[in-house]
């Protein structure tokens, strides 16, 4: 990328030489009667130029820009996922970055500021409240933070246990009194190397890399409202058939939370499970253990019905 660059500013300058050349020299010559063929052999200069710098710049388009250049994107970017806030009394901000935002260990950044003037609050303590919603099996928690800096607090803690939306409260003790900011916080989904392939009258096909040159295929059978099943194929990185010594399928419309499948044995390696679908978009997650010990998670999302239309 960087070469190409110094190419591209290497042909303009004598691009632009030659514009001014010919504006300043070859014009006024050919006003006063001089041959045309200096000027003919200037532009067919500048036009070579011209298609060398457009070619580079087609090159450039398909190339990776430079190290740095990502590094900037990649700051630009909020990591994990972000909650703001206030009191019900609209007295401080809160600000929540939970990072990576996916369910299991996390870092937690709270900045507490003033609610008009955006000031750092002075708090003599920040503690964070964990609840989820609907899930009874998942028991409430919280995480003393520690302050970092004047209304930054920090900490790190598994309060974030499983997927789904979360309640925070972030209770902010101050000199006088407390207050607490209700907060909402949807854990994403680990990143994953998906391939999607698409056959008329065949189910949607979903290949999952996973360690060691791994890869399990998912697919939804027959895909419309009502009874379905969801098959996992778990394929070693020969691409033969990876036996795995059990898996622990579950299906989730929306943001409800998971239902577990009883997933049947078809073959080592290769499971199945029956559900019954509405129309919606669904994740389809499965969890699997290879006889080496290593740990084989995998999801898709499949839109179920007239919505995939």
């Amino acid at each position: 990328f960087g070469l190409s660059v110094l190419g591209k500013v290497a042909l303009f300058l004598p691009l632009a030489g030659l514009g001014v050349f010919n504006r300043y020299r070859n014009v006024p010559r050919l006003e006063r009667g001089g041959r045309l063929s200096l000027l003919r052999r200037a532009v067919a200069g500048e036009t070579a130029l011209a298609v060398g710098i457009l070619g580079l710049t087609g090159i450039m388009a398909g190339l990776a820009p430079p190290r740095s250049v990502e590094e900037n994107r990649a700051a630009e970017r909020p990591a994990g996922v972000v909650a703001d806030g206030s009191d019900f009394g609209t007295t401080v901000r809160v600000r929540l970055q939970a990072t990576p935002g996916t369910a299991g260990p996390n870092r937690f950044v709270v900045g507490v500021s003033d609610f008009d003037s955006g000031e750092p609050v002075a708090a003599r303590g920040v503690r964070l409240g964990f609840t989820l919603p609907g899930r009874s099996d998942v028991g409430a928690s919280e995480l003393l933070l520690e302050e970092g800096s004047p209304g930054r607090w920090t900490g790190q803690g598994v309060n974030l246990s499983v997927e789904g939306t979360w309640r925070v409260a972030v209770l902010v003790e101050r000199a006088g009194d407390s207050v607490t900011v209700p907060l909402e916080v949807r854990t994403r989904l680990p990143e994953q190397d998906v391939t999607v392939s698409e056959a008329p009258g065949q189910p949607t096909l979903y290949t999952i890399a996973l360690p060691g040159g791994r890869s399990v295929q998912g697919y939804v059978d027959p895909g419309a409202p009502g009874p379905n099943e969801v098959h996992f194929t778990f394929f070693s990185a020969q691409g033969s058939e990876q036996p795995v010594d059990s898996a622990r399928v579950t299906a989730s419309a929306r943001d409800d939370p998971p239902s577990e499948l009883q997933a049947r044995e078809l073959s080592p390696g290769h499971f199945v499970a029956s559900a019954e679908l509405e129309a919606g978009r669904w994740l389809f997650r499965v969890e699997a253990r290879a006889p080496d010990g290593t740990s084989l998670p995998a999801y898709f999302q499949h839109t179920i019905g007239e919505e995939s239309a």
